[in-house]
Formats: structure tokens, sequence, C-alpha cells
């Protein structure tokens, strides 16, 4: 009886031992983390849009730079909320911002001189309409805040002539982007935007859901002349002149949009060589100076692709685009607009557990598609360029 007693209590402190280690875990993996090695990274990102005080729009970018212990040259980690260039709205300044407007060649090509990489990320902009409902006693005017400047496109143009990083990603061609400006940014790019943009919502019901835009309803009825009446899934799509075309589960063999990366690509960075995408996405074609290394398709059944076809939509378009030598990319869809949480980027290891950070079941989670690609990605893209 005295050996079974010993065995019992070797067995409880076993049990309490690993329950132990088990609870010690995320203390250990950020300790690791904090351990780790940084790299000295000089980062400009350029960000022009917000409808909150969130800083959503850059979070992705911000969250691997961190998890990957890139760091400002005093050794600080970036900043969501601070470092970047563009609109910064407060509760008491809607109109705050810092940007390149007004500076000269010069002071441009000093900045191209110092930073390493460049991120182009989003200057589709604020307008009343994102803030009427969070803040009294604002300008009742459409745009507050964006657009794609010349200074900004002189930034990209120096940055590529000296062989540095670009990135760049959805809404930097559209309005409110002058039209020169888009022009040259497009020719600097390889890349051609049509003017169409689209997005999967899981629920198109506006009294069900508050994330459809509450101009698609009123633009829907002024174009077809009947009452919108849409209910669960589909995606949209919108051009600039002011034309959409909505698809529900009833036009569609498949709801979601997918991205399909080349399959040398996903094995080289660990990509899910097809995933869903929910989000906004450009529709764009090319020149021969870029390759395509990913394309988004829609899935539109008989009835589907007469709509699509009506409007001359495409079924495949490119999703990601690269310059030969991979210096400059571009990414058509929002991908680093992303809700995944910033605290979970100082754990070394917890890509491991990436099945648990987001929801499989739910098509409109986009956290999916930052852990199985955008991370994986650009965490390879940073190494080639900046580890040796």
């Amino acid at each position: 009886m005295a050996g079974t007693g010993s065995s019992n209590r070797t067995k409880y402190h076993i049990r309490k031992g690993v329950l132990f280690a088990i609870l010690l875990l995320p203390l250990w993996s950020y300790l690791y983390w904090l351990a780790s090695p940084n790299t000295t990274l000089k980062v400009v990102m350029l960000d022009k849009t917000a409808q909150d005080f969130s800083n959503i729009e850059h979070r992705a970018f911000t969250w691997v730079l961190n998890h990957e212990r890139y760091t400002k040259p005093d050794g600080s980690q970036y900043s969501k909320r601070l470092d970047y260039l563009g609109y910064f709205p407060k509760p008491t300044n809607l109109l705050d911002s810092k940007d390149l407007h007004g500076f000269s060649q010069a002071q441009i090509d000093s900045i191209s001189d110092y930073v390493d990489v460049g991120y182009f990320i989003d200057t589709y902009g604020s307008y009343y309409q994102d803030w009427r409902d969070r803040m009294r006693d604002i300008p009742r005017t459409g745009l507050i805040y964006g657009g794609f400047e010349g200074e900004d496109a002189s930034l990209m143009e120096s940055l590529m002539d000296k062989k540095k990083l670009v990135l760049a990603e959805f809404s930097i061609f559209g309005s409110p982007t002058p039209k020169p400006v888009r022009e040259r940014t497009e020719n600097l790019l390889g890349v051609y935007f049509s003017g169409w943009v689209g997005r999967y919502w899981q629920q198109l019901d506006t009294i069900v859901s508050d994330e459809v835009p509450r101009w698609i309803p009123r633009l829907y009825q002024e174009q077809y002349g009947v009452e919108y009446d849409f209910s669960g899934p589909g995606i949209g799509f919108f051009h600039e002149s002011g034309r959409l075309l909505l698809l529900s589960e009833d036009e569609l063999n498949h709801i979601v949009p997918i991205m399909e990366t080349n399959p040398d690509v996903a094995e080289k960075y660990g990509l899910d060589e097809y995933l869903r995408y929910p989000f906004w996405f450009e529709i764009c074609t090319m020149n021969s100076s870029v390759e395509s290394i990913a394309h988004f398709r829609i899935h539109p059944n008989e009835r589907g692709k007469e709509l699509m076809d009506s409007l001359d939509l495409p079924v495949t378009f490119p999703a990601v685009l690269v310059h030969p030598d991979w210096k400059t990319i571009y990414m058509a869809g929002d991908f680093t607009d992303n809700p995944v949480g910033i605290t979970s980027s100082v754990f070394a290891g917890v890509q491991h557990v990436k099945p648990f950070m987001y929801d499989n079941q739910n098509p409109e989670d986009r956290k999916k598609f930052f852990w199985e690609w955008y991370r994986p990605f650009i965490t390879g893209i940073l190494a080639e360029n900046f580890q040796e």
C-alpha cells in the first residue's frame, strides 16, 4: 500500500509540474522573443485612411515588424499609432495629419536615402459619413483627408531608383487620387487599375448587419430602379463611375473569392496555395514588366457569369505583382487592414498555434488570411532582404 501511495504522489507531482510548465509557456515564449536579436530597419509607412481611431489599416505590417524583431534605429519597436505618415485623427482634431505634402524633391530624396523600406498602404482617405455617428461639430463635407499625392509618387520613384524595397497595396490608385498622379504611379508599378473594386460580405442585409456601407442600398436603388432586398452572403463590385453589381449566393458556386498563389511561391514561403479572401480587392491589369505570382478568382454560376460579363468583369485577375528583382511588390487587396491582435506579436513561436487564432468556420474571419498568407509572405520578403 505504501508503494501505491508513493506512486500516486509521484504521478500527482508530475501532473502538477506539467500543468505548471504549460501555464508558464506564454511567459517563456515572451522571454524568448525578448531575448532574440533585433535587426535595425528604417521603414516609412504611408497610410491615409481611418474610419476610427484604431489605426487598423497598417496593423498587420506593424505586427510582422515587431514579431520578427525589426526595430527603429533607437532600438524601440514600431508603433501602429505613431510610426507612419498620413492621417492621425484625434477626438479633438479630425484634420490632424503628417505627410509629405509640400516637400521638395531634395527633402524626398533625403528620406529615400535614409530608409530601407517604403510601404504605401491605403490612401482612400476619410469622409464625413465615416465620423458623423461618432463625433459632433465636424465639417459637413465629403472628403476630410486622403489621396495619393505627387510627393508620395516621388518618394516611391526615388526608393525604386535606389533599389530599396517598395511594398504597395490596395487603394492608392482610386479616388481621391488625382488622375495624373494615378497614371504616374501605375506606370511606376506596371499595374493599371480598372476602376473596379470588390468585397465579400457574410450578410448583405443592412438591417441584420452594419458592415455593408449605407451608400450601397441607395446606389443600388438609383441604378436598378428597384428596392434593395439582399440578404445572406454575397460579393459586391463597385466602379469609380458609380456602377455596381451585387452577386448573392444564388449567383455564386462558391460564395467567397479565392486567392490562388503560384505553387512555387506558395512552397517557398509556406503559404496556402488556395485561400479564402473575404475583404476589399481591386481589379487590375499589368504590363510585361511585372509578373503575377497570385490571382483572385470569383466562382459565379451561369447566371452570375452572365451578370459579370455584362459589365466586362473578369472572374480571375492579378492579386500580387512583382518586379523582376522582387524589390517592388504590389498587392491588389487590403491586406494590411487586419484585426489581428498586436499583443500576440511579442510571443515567439505563436505561429505554431495559429489554428487557434482564427475561426475557420467563419468565411468572413480575415485573421485566417493573415496567419496563412500575409504573415509568412511578408516575413519571408523581409528576411530575404535584411537578414543574412
